[in-house]
């Protein structure tokens, strides 16, 4: 042990002495020296492993900021790899991001369609115009400023986020007519178009410039500018219904598992109807940065953004430029003649503006630039064939809208439970899931087990080196959060169990128990919930938030049985739908007591929260056979 350490002190340097002297002797000593040098060192072992958790518990409580220092003290054991950038210089990374856009735009093939055409084709015309963006005042702009996440990476002139927070009360009635300028003269300044960018590794070879891909920072000043025009945009398209309803991304109220979940339903509606559904998850490349300008302009004409609106909006999108900031030196600007803005405010809600007519007739399920094509039938070969004339208009609109389908990076599948499905079929990842082509999550459930081994090591590390209050708070946050990500959709799995088992093991680590050791009273202890409770947890909060549009039994018919305040369980004719949460978690719902269904959601959700930290149940038919009358006094 390293007696340069703060913490090593001299009880443990006598302790160790003894430890050593005890060595010295058991090599030619008896069985009881033995034992007794064994002892020693379990005693040191112990002693210093105490001895850092005081010393780290104490930075910590005498850190200005707690969580900080707790999370300097994690990470300081996550081997998080840092890596310098230095096979190539900022303009080498800047010329690459440059051309590698330009180059995908000057490859794609002369179209044979006309966007506007297809667009006028599937979106209706519209009659509402938003003609200019209102002004604002000082205080709206105060609270805009102040809900911007203080962060201090700074844009290409040193300014950031955070430093604007803190001066934001001397200067906001100044910014607020500079910004009200930019609204009325539409025009939105040159100087608030140039983005600081730099290269984050993603994957493959490290001395590659393919390895890597932009991050970039506009000026804060501009995104101040597009925090007052991007409520006013997004609150017209939501207001006159121009969204499609399968883009699920950048929507308020819309997620991830939104979009996921609309593919589960649609792969499960197709299974109880006897059919057969073809998945295409299409993957553009740089879609982001490829955005064509001239045709997002039209589009946004057509959509009713007009005259002063549309020409800020212009103004916004042409002349920009970019910079690579890499090692404290920065790259010349090169201009950037394609694309929305990356790291801005506007550019996600116009990219999804740009490709909202790809969907027709609810058939491609859109999240950003990830695009799913469904098709559906009874007859597989059809099935086949409607998937490629899907996927051939799919590219007829994405060569007309100047974006290019990666064909090797494009997954395809076809989820079915006929036996006459084609050999075993690589599952698919969409969205940070794993489909498979039965739908029952085993592939799904794998990923996320490999990722909670990994943390269950972190949490091995840490125990010598923290409290457990500090490795609870490491569990919830990296552990817990892989458990809770759509849990909803693969909670019923039978495959659940593996992750019940790690959930174990984390607890017996955290808490220094035997391997063997009932977990149980651990979970409970801990205020850890199992992952069986977490989702029923979320199968009832599911059904409570949506109770209003549901029917009960006496909705159904008018008989005057004792149950005809029950929630109506629709039929379904497989055993896979029975367990889904759609039919479930109205059967979990209606064993409630009435009490706490009458709950308020925010009371029902602490109510039934705390019911299932304390249960811990390992399976959910310990729920369905338990006594929930004590719900309200536990």
């Amino acid at each position: 042990m390293k007696s340069h350490q703060e913490w090593y002190n001299d009880d443990l340097a006598a302790i160790k002495e003894v430890m050593l002297a005890l060595k010295n002797r058991c090599e030619g000593g008896d069985d009881g020296d033995r034992r007794r040098y064994r002892r020693a060192k379990s005693i040191y072992k112990k002693q210093v492993e105490l001895a850092r958790k005081v010393a780290t518990a104490a930075k910590i409580d005498n850190a200005p900021n707690h969580c900080k220092a707790a999370w300097d003290v994690i990470n300081s054991h996550r081997s998080l790899p840092v890596r310098k950038l230095e096979f190539a210089s900022p303009d080498a990374f800047n010329d690459f991001f440059i051309e590698s856009v330009n180059s995908i735009v000057g490859e794609l093939p002369t179209a044979a369609a006309d966007p506007a055409e297809l667009l006028a084709a599937r979106v209706p015309a519209v009659h509402a115009h938003l003609s200019f963006f209102r002004p604002i005042t000082s205080l709206a702009l105060r609270k805009i400023v102040k809900s911007f996440k203080p962060l201090k990476s700074p844009d290409v002139y040193g300014m950031s986020a955070f430093m604007l927070r803190e001066v934001i009360e001397e200067i906001v009635d100044p910014l607020a007519v500079a910004v009200n300028d930019c609204l009325r003269t539409a025009i939105f300044p040159d100087f608030l178009k140039t983005s600081r960018t730099t290269p984050v590794y993603k994957k493959g070879d490290h001395q590659s410039l393919n390895s890597y891909r932009p991050i970039s920072i506009t000026p804060i000043f501009g995104k101040v500018v597009e925090a007052v025009i991007k409520p006013q945009l997004e609150d017209f398209f939501e207001r006159n219904n121009l969204f499609s309803n399968m883009q699920f991304g950048f929507r308020r109220g819309r997620s991830t598992f939104g979009a996921v979940n609309r593919v589960a339903e649609r792969i499960g509606s197709a299974f109880e109807d006897g059919e057969s559904l073809a998945l295409t998850l299409c993957d553009l490349s740089r879609a982001f940065d490829c955005v064509d300008h001239g045709i997002l302009s039209d589009k946004l004409h057509y959509y009713g953004i007009v005259d002063s609106a549309l020409s800020l909006l212009n103004s916004y999108l042409t002349g920009r430029a970019q910079v690579v900031s890499l090692g404290g030196a920065s790259s010349s600007p090169l201009p950037v003649n394609f694309g929305v803005p990356q790291g801005s405010i506007l550019g996600p809600i116009l990219f999804i503006i740009m490709i909202n007519d790809l969907d027709n007739n609810g058939s491609t399920l859109l999240f950003a630039d990830d695009m799913s094509l469904l098709s559906s039938g009874v007859d597989l070969q059809h099935v086949l064939e409607l998937s490629a004339e899907h996927l051939q208009s799919s590219t007829s609109w994405f060569q007309a809208n100047r974006f290019q389908l990666n064909e090797n990076k494009t997954q395809n599948i076809i989820c079915s439970l006929s036996r006459s499905l084609p050999a075993e079929q690589d599952p698919v990842k969409l969205l940070g899931f794993v489909l498979d082509s039965k739908l029952n999550w085993a592939s799904h459930i794998q990923q996320v087990t490999r990722r909670l081994s990994r943390i269950c090591f972190l949490l091995l590390k840490l125990r010598g080196h923290v409290t457990e209050a500090y490795l609870v708070m490491t569990y919830h946050a990296l552990f817990h959060c892989h458990i809770s990500y759509g849990l909803l959709m693969w909670g019923h799995s039978a495959r659940v169990v593996e992750v019940l088992k790690l959930q174990k093991r984390a607890a017996r680590i955290i808490t220094a128990s035997e391997h063997r050791a009932h977990c149980k009273p651990l979970f409970v202890r801990l205020g850890i919930m199992t992952v069986v409770s977490h989702f029923l947890l979320f199968c009832l909060l599911h059904v409570k938030k949506s109770q209003h549009g549901l029917l009960t039994r006496n909705d159904v018919h008018h008989h005057n049985t004792r149950h005809r305040e029950l929630f109506d369980i629709p039929r379904v004719r497989l055993q896979r739908s029975q367990v889904c949460y759609g039919s479930a978690a109205l059967r979990y719902f209606n064993r409630l007591p009435a009490g706490v269904k009458q709950l308020d959601l925010r009371d029902f959700e602490r109510v039934v929260t705390g019911f299932m930290r304390v249960r811990a149940y390992y399976e959910v038919r310990e729920y369905m056979s338990d006594d929930l009358t004590q719900i309200l006094t536990t």
